[in-house]
């Protein structure tokens, strides 16, 4: 009896101290008196309070520190991350995360509504896991019923590894999945590694947008990187963006350039790989592609901001003001300065005031074009004021200035 008595007494203690851990060095974890963070422990105890504010005092060594992401990917929404982090512009350094076989990898398992974090920087991380992973978050999951935003701002990444057994890996997050609102903005990732053997994989977040959802991304970069996916769907900052079920998405004034973007299949993009848009608005607006190698080995779709783009249920699509500069684009099939294949119906699109300045575009088979690949368009869909300069558009067959080939029905 005593031995069991001491074994649910030790057993309590552990308990209580993991819930205190989270305040052990100050704090009471509301907005006016966050918990403060100074040591790896203090930065898991987190999952002790998914709600709570917190802020690092101090650079972290997380060498050794045997990390288990924060949030369930369980039901309710409320066992997910629903806090704030203020990083206050200090360093997470050295965080490895070896969960190859796991979904929902990352700093944090999952995020949804609610939740702010800001000023972090992570370098020389190392993360490996299975479908949804990045280095801050997994996963970000809306609430139906919920409509308060997520906000991620000036959060940095240097010289990081992030590789994905399944689909859904970027090098910021995995995916925003349906019914998520919220801003990504003025996130950095440099220097680093973003691979998956399987499909939708950016530089900044490998799948972005859904049903419901409506998520902003604004000012950010992805600058000498190497961004590779076994099957298809890659972009230099995003892998898959979609709106649909009067979803929103936009990707406004970001910068991707130095960037190796690549896959073995199709679908391949220096800022977006598959763009698709039925029944929701859709904006790419005043991005900057430059310097960068965007390619598939052995299929088709490769354009230099989009490598495929879909637009039907009565959408809105717009792809406007931006440039695409000194980069090398390659695929067997439809290739383009711009947009490697484009097929737009039953809704609105205008591609308008795109630039391709001192480019390669080559089709290994057949369609290139300095704008697109190739185009379809029924009902509403236009391009227009975009210009061609300096650039090399080669093919075995059907090649051209703007597009090989443009069809209006």
């Amino acid at each position: 009896m005593k031995h069991k008595l001491y074994k649910l007494t030790a057993a309590l203690l552990l308990a209580l101290l993991l819930v205190s851990a989270a305040s052990a060095a100050g704090g009471d974890g509301t907005a006016e008196n966050p918990y403060i963070i100074q040591t790896p422990a203090e930065l898991q105890s987190m999952q002790n309070d998914l709600s709570a504010y917190y802020i690092l005092a101090n650079d972290l060594d997380m060498t050794g520190f045997n990390w288990t992401p924060i949030g369930s990917s369980t039901t309710p929404a409320s066992t997910a991350f629903h806090g704030s982090l203020d990083g206050r512009n200090h360093t997470i350094r050295n965080l490895n995360i070896d969960l190859p076989s796991t979904q929902y990898v990352g700093l944090f398992a999952v995020i949804t509504a609610g939740t702010t974090i800001r000023d972090l920087n992570f370098a020389d991380c190392t993360i490996s896991g299975g479908a949804n992973t990045g280095t801050l978050y997994g996963r970000c999951i809306g609430i139906s019923s919920v409509s308060t935003p997520f906000t991620i701002t000036d959060v940095d990444l240097t010289d990081c590894s992030i590789t994905a057994s399944g689909s859904n890996s970027g090098g910021l997050g995995g995916a925003d999945a349906s019914a998520a609102v919220g801003t990504i903005s003025y996130c950095d990732v440099k220097n680093c590694t973003v691979t998956s053997a399987s499909s939708y994989v950016g530089g900044l977040l490998g799948f972005g947008s859904n049903s419901g959802a409506k998520v902003d991304i604004e000012y950010c970069t992805s600058m000498h990187n190497e961004i590779d996916a076994a099957s298809y769907t890659v972009g230099g900052l995003l892998g898959y963006g979609s709106s649909s079920g009067g979803s929103e998405c936009t990707v406004t004034n970001c910068e991707i350039g130095y960037c190796y973007v690549t896959s073995a299949s199709y679908n391949v993009g220096g800022l977006l790989g598959y763009g698709s848009s039925s029944g929701g608005y859709s904006e790419i607006e005043s991005n900057h592609v430059h310097d960068c190698v965007i390619e598939s080995s052995a299929s088709n779709n490769v354009g230099g901001l989009l490598g495929y783009g879909s637009n039907s249920g009565g959408s809105e699509c717009y792809v406007r003001e931006n440039a695409v500069e000194n980069c090398v684009m390659t695929a067997s099939n439809h290739v383009g300065g711009l947009l490697g294949s484009g097929s737009y119906s039953g809704g609105l699109t205008e591609i308008d005031g795109n630039a391709v300045e001192n480019c390669t575009v080559k089709a290994r088979n057949s369609y290139a074009g300095g704008i697109a690949g190739c185009y379809y368009a029924a009902g509403f869909g236009n391009i227009t004021d975009c210009t061609v300069s300096n650039t090399t558009v080669q093919a075995s067959s059907y090649a051209g200035g703007i597009c090989s080939t443009f069809a209006r029905t």
